[in-house]
């Protein structure tokens, strides 16, 4: 008997690796590669290389189909590229299809719509398409085809891929489902749950501050900084070096004061824990002043990115649930990031994050009215201190205050319905949604269907990096490891403008 045939659809120049490690996989597993430049196809005498293409892929008993950035050499007649045709022709047939878009390209789709609407509306000429979309792209007419794609096949499964180890692993684990299904009608039975059944649908569902489930992400744009200005702000803020060498010069003297003397004496609205800390922040204020100027002279467009961050970050937060008629175990989410996103985590982004002052904050006015009148407030006399009201504790130890609130600060917890998660408690959620490389890994052991879980997020930020009006798109992947073929969808990123 002849051996199954699986044929391999692509461009060849660009993806000459790919197709060999596919080629190699297929023969690995028992089954016959059939691929268009492998010299051990045979094709009958008389046909010319579009016939032979058809004839290959109808002889044929699966097809795969990987788009990379080449649209590939096209037919005179109907202007289509081979690797299209091919398509068409494994499409007419019914036979299995499985079709994988390179990462890079799949990523840039909106940008090629973009850049369509331009040359559309004059704004720009069409042989600068391909520039802009740069990378591994060196022809739009995929994203045509990719298009053309999605719109002949009824919800076609697309998977993205950066390595021909991601087509393979999505292969054996959907022809391994080819396979259970044939033994099962071999059998003569019935599958108690068919393919479309059988599979968890996945939703994964973003969630707003007051956890409303929205397709959208709004975030201010960076900031418009008018550098020399800012320097001008930036110093008239920081403190004279006279006071900078006077406080230097007469600290212990200040921090006996402030320790010794009541408040109100000082000028100061309450007294500091930690004097000497106290005292040393004017210095540090200075510092972070020379710090601020000193990036905006060296790296303006760094010091952009990092100037007020944390009120350009987002704590997203997700509710996932299974739609589907069985359990999903062994759920993993993939977050991916574009080309304007990144995610950070919360201790990276308070190390990236730039303190920029817009004002003197008050202890170091204080302290420099202190410094400036310090002879004068050495000489003045000790008031003697009298107990009132205002020097109690506001609470005695071990004693409750109001709604519960002690010493030990309030309690809250968030529950879930323990039948919504199998073995897993809401704070074990949290503890496997980890970054991984640079994109966000949600995962835990079970999800039954028809329930629902809001995963809250407390250690992941999403940083962006847009210009106003700009919108990226970030991808998600949500799987199970009984359903072989991926949710999949897409969050929009958007810039608010200014």
């Amino acid at each position: 008997m002849d051996r199954t045939k699986i044929f391999v659809s692509s461009t060849c120049y660009d993806l000459k690796q790919i197709r060999r490690d596919i080629e190699d996989f297929i023969t690995n597993m028992g089954y016959q590669p059939v691929l268009s430049d492998s010299i051990e196809v045979s094709i009958p005498p008389g046909l010319d290389a579009i016939e032979a293409c058809k004839w290959l892929v109808r002889t044929s008993d699966i097809f795969v189909l990987i788009v990379g950035g080449r649209y590939g050499s096209t037919d005179d007649e109907s202007g289509k590229s081979i690797t299209n045709i091919e398509y068409d022709t494994a499409k007419e047939t019914g036979m299995p299809i499985y079709i994988f878009v390179d990462k890079e390209v799949w990523t840039k789709r909106d940008t090629y719509k973009q850049l369509k609407a331009m040359v559309r509306d004059g704004d720009l000429s069409e042989e600068k398409i391909n520039p802009a979309l740069g990378g591994t792209i060196q022809d739009y007419k995929v994203y045509e085809f990719i298009e053309y794609i999605q719109s002949s096949h009824r919800n076609p499964w697309i998977f993205q891929f950066e390595q021909a180890s991601e087509i393979i692993g999505q292969l054996q684990n959907n022809w391994s489902l080819l396979l259970k299904e044939y033994l099962v009608k071999k059998r003569g039975l019935k599958l108690l749950r068919p393919e479309a059944e059988l599979m968890p649908l996945l939703v994964l569902r973003l969630l707003d501050s007051n956890e409303n489930s929205v397709d959208s992400i709004y975030v201010p744009p960076l900031p418009f900084i008018d550098k020399k200005s800012l320097i001008e702000k930036l110093n008239s803020l920081k403190p004279s070096k006279r006071i900078i060498d006077l406080i230097e010069k007469r600290t212990t003297d200040i921090e006996m004061l402030i320790t010794e003397r009541e408040p109100s004496e000082l000028g100061l609205s309450r007294k500091p824990k930690n004097p000497s800390d106290f005292v040393k922040y004017v210095n540090g204020f200075s510092r972070i002043i020379e710090e601020c100027i000193d990036l905006l002279n060296l790296n303006f467009e760094a010091f952009r990115k990092r100037y007020r961050l944390k009120e350009r970050v987002i704590k997203p937060q997700f509710d996932i649930s299974s739609d589907g008629n069985c359990p999903a175990e062994e759920i993993v989410i993939y977050m991916e990031p574009s080309e304007k996103i990144s995610f950070i985590l919360e201790e990276k982004l308070n190390e990236s994050a730039l303190f920029v002052p817009d004002r003197i904050p008050e202890s170091v006015s204080e302290v420099i009215k202190i410094a400036e009148k310090l002879d004068d407030l050495m000489k003045m006399p000790k008031k003697s201190k009298v107990l009132s009201l205002a020097d109690l504790p506001e609470r005695l130890p071990g004693v409750g205050g109001v709604y519960g609130e002690s010493l030990l600060g309030s309690l809250s917890s968030y529950a879930i319905p323990s039948k919504a998660i199998d073995s897993l408690s809401y704070s074990s959620v949290e503890e496997n949604i980890k970054l991984e490389g640079e994109r966000v890994r949600i995962d835990f052991k079970k999800l039954k269907h028809l329930f629902h879980v809001h995963i809250k997020n407390e250690k992941i930020f999403l940083s962006c990096f847009l210009e106003s009006g700009e919108t990226e798109i970030l991808e998600y992947t949500c799987y199970a490891d009984n359903m072989p073929i991926p949710s999949r969808g897409i969050l929009k990123v958007i810039a608010k403008n200014e």
